[in-house]
């Protein structure tokens, strides 16, 4: 049976997209496509600033453990600054040095004769020392008067912030703590 009889004697045409079927077909594949490439880009930058939030809270905790550590056990202050203190790891007059670069971003340790960069990104920083005992009718504590020798706790803060994709995101991390030292002169 040829084509034209099949299609006069079934009243149907044969198999076969029109133009307009075509399209239309186009078009919801496009919008589709769209919506599947929107939506992937979206999850990886949202995965990609989730991990860099991660990865900076895992600094920034490590390098606090390791602030506290070095402070509750050092034998006192020899000197402070906001981005900078020194502190005395012994009797024997050895030191440990905590150095923020605001240049470069960086908080170091400078200590036992090895140097390490603990926090990067590191957009502000500043430390302060002060008296144990605490000012009357508040959580304050009294500023050290005459000098690092006289302080009992390090006042310590920090925001660490990251670039995704040539912006900035909301993977910031904040770290704030007051460490009193433990030791005595």
């Amino acid at each position: 049976m040829s084509m034209e009889r099949a299609i006069k004697a079934g009243g149907r045409r044969a198999g076969g997209f029109t133009l307009v079927e075509l399209w239309f077909a186009t078009a919801i594949s496009v919008i589709v496509l769209t919506v599947v490439v929107s939506f992937s880009v979206y999850m990886s930058r949202s995965f990609a600033a989730l991990g860099n939030y991660l990865d900076m809270e895992r600094n920034s905790q490590r390098t606090m453990d390791m602030l506290t550590r070095d402070v509750r056990q050092a034998w006192g202050l020899a000197a402070c600054d906001a981005t900078r203190i020194v502190l005395k790891a012994d009797t024997n007059g050895s030191q440990i040095i905590y150095q923020y670069s605001p240049e470069n971003q960086t908080l170091s340790r400078l200590g036992e004769g090895t140097a390490q960069i603990l926090l990067r990104d590191c957009r502000s920083l500043s430390f302060s020392n002060y008296q144990r005992n605490p000012i009357p009718g508040t959580f304050n504590q009294f500023p050290v008067a005459t000098g690092p020798s006289e302080a009992k706790m390090v006042s310590v803060t920090w925001v660490c912030a990251r670039h995704l994709t040539g912006q900035n995101t909301n993977s910031d991390s904040v770290q704030t703590a007051k460490i009193v030292m433990r030791k005595k002169q």
